[in-house]
């Protein structure tokens, strides 16, 4: 019997990681089905679903009306900050107090979109904090965060390098929390797509 492949497409808000002892689950009860997670934005994953490229799509945020949608976990925004900024002592950080800082993304990997998205979510819709965007990595991000280049807004669920000096904060608003969502087509459904669902989510 020949082994089944499904793509899951996976925002660049979160870490790929995350998904890491599910899958190795699904591959002990699945073995013929070969799982590849692939890292893009949102208009890509969506538009991969449509085509039948990706049968799951990992998304952050609200479900999509287009597509059948269950909620795997809860995410919120954090602020990442040098560990000597006079915030960084704080349990919690209002929106208020961090609405002036010099925001730093990457163009990487949605990077930008990323940003965006914890911004509208932080911020409100239209609120705009001073980004730099810059054409490098997360974790050359991290590295001028933590030297005192600015702060940077980042998902709880990502799987972060050694933060070393850098501090992270959760948002004390109730719109700085949000579900991630696995989005299918009800039509492309079988057998191996609702065992992954099954691992995946006991809601499903």
């Amino acid at each position: 019997m020949d082994d089944i492949t499904l793509a899951i497409g996976c925002s660049a808000a979160i870490g790929r990681d995350r998904l890491g002892e599910e899958l190795v689950a699904f591959g002990r009860r699945r073995p013929d089905v070969l799982v590849g997670v692939h890292e893009m934005g949102r208009a890509g994953l969506l538009a991969g679903l449509r085509s039948g490229e990706i049968a799951l799509g990992l998304l952050p945020g609200e479900p999509d009306p287009g597509f059948r949608s269950v909620r795997l976990w809860e995410d919120r925004a954090l602020l990442a900050l040098p560990r000597g900024h006079a915030l960084a002592a704080e349990a919690y950080v209002a929106p208020d107090a961090a609405r002036d800082l010099l925001f730093l993304a990457s163009r990487r990997s949605a990077g930008a979109e990323v940003h965006r998205f914890l911004s509208r979510r932080v911020f409100g819709e239209g609120a705009c904090p001073t980004s730099d965007m810059r054409d490098c990595g997360l974790g050359r991000i991290l590295a001028m965060v933590a030297d005192g280049g600015g702060a940077a807004l980042l998902c709880e669920s990502h799987d972060y390098p050694a933060l070393g000096q850098v501090a992270l904060l959760p948002f004390a608003h109730p719109a700085a929390r949000f579900g991630v969502y696995a989005h299918w087509l009800e039509e492309r459904e079988d057998a191996a797509l609702s065992a992954l669902l099954g691992v995946l989510t006991p809601a499903y």
